[in-house]
C-alpha cells in the first residue's frame, strides 16, 4: 500500500520594511474593507497582510485578481473557491497560511519574548508545557501561545480563551490540540523558529507546511506578473 500524499501548505512571509505595500494592488472590495478601518498602522497592518495572502494564493492555484475580504466573525475569506487561507502580521512582517481545499488552518507568527513566560500558566495547564521542547529563555512560552492562538483561528473561535485549547505530545515530537467542552477532532499544530520569530501552523494531520519567505519586491513581482 501507498501512502496518502500529504496535502502541501504555502506559509509564505514577507518583511515589509523596507518598502510601503501599495493598495492600489488591493482588489475593489478590499479598498473599500481597508479604508473602513481605524487608524493608519491598522490599515498599513491589513493591506501588508493582504498583499502577502494575495502572492501565497497566486502562488498555490495559479490564478489572478482573488480578493481575500473579511468574514462576519473576523476570519479572512478569499472570493477564490477551493482554497483556505489564515493570515498573522507582527510588525513589519506579515504571514500567511494557504492551501487547497476547505479546511481548517490558522497561523499565528509571533516575536520570541521571555516575558511571555510570566502568562504562561494564565493560558495552560503544567502538562500542557510537556507538549513543547524547552529551548532558550521565551522560547517554550512563545511557542504555546502562538500554537494555540494559531488554534482559535483554525477552529473558527468556538473560545475566546486560549486555556480552553488544549496541547498534547503525540508520536514522534508532534503536536495536537483540541477545543474543551466540544467534539471538535484535534488538529495537529507545527512550529518553525526563524530570525527571532515563532510561526505556529494549525490544520488537519494529512498537511505538511511548507514554508516560503519572499522580499517585498518579489511579492510584488508574483502579484503583478501576467
Amino acid at each position: 500500500m501507498t501512502s496518502e500524499p500529504r496535502v502541501p501548505i504555502l506559509v509564505l512571509s514577507c518583511d515589509w520594511r523596507s518598502r510601503e505595500a501599495p493598495e492600489e494592488l488591493l482588489g475593489r472590495q478590499e479598498r473599500a474593507q481597508a479604508a473602513a478601518l481605524p487608524g493608519p498602522g491598522r490599515r498599513r497592518e491589513w493591506v501588508r497582510s493582504r498583499l502577502t495572502g494575495k502572492a501565497a494564493l497566486r502562488l498555490v492555484t495559479g490564478e489572478r485578481g482573488t480578493q481575500i475580504l473579511t468574514a462576519p466573525d473576523g476570519a479572512p475569506s478569499p472570493t477564490g473557491r477551493g482554497v483556505t487561507v489564515s493570515l498573522s502580521h507582527t510588525g513589519s512582517v506579515a504571514v500567511c497560511a494557504a492551501m487547497p481545499g476547505c479546511r481548517p488552518l490558522g497561523v499565528d507568527v509571533e516575536p520570541v519574548d521571555p516575558r511571555n513566560d510570566v502568562f504562561l500558566r494564565r493560558v495552560m495547564l503544567p502538562q500542557e508545557e510537556l507538549a513543547v521542547p524547552c529551548g532558550r529563555p521565551g522560547l517554550r512560552s512563545t511557542a504555546c501561545i502562538s500554537c494555540k492562538e494559531a488554534a482559535v483561528k483554525a477552529f473558527r473561535r468556538p473560545s475566546v480563551r486560549l486555556r480552553d485549547y488544549r496541547l498534547r505530545r503525540g508520536a514522534q515530537g508532534s503536536v495536537w490540540v483540541a477545543v474543551d467542552g466540544t467534539d471538535l477532532p484535534g488538529l495537529r499544530v507545527w512550529r518553525e523558529c526563524s530570525r527571532g520569530l515563532l510561526t505556529a501552523v494549525c490544520a488537519p494531520a494529512g498537511a505538511r507546511p511548507v514554508y516560503r519567505r519572499l522580499s517585498p519586491r518579489r511579492v510584488l513581482d508574483v502579484l503583478t506578473a501576467g
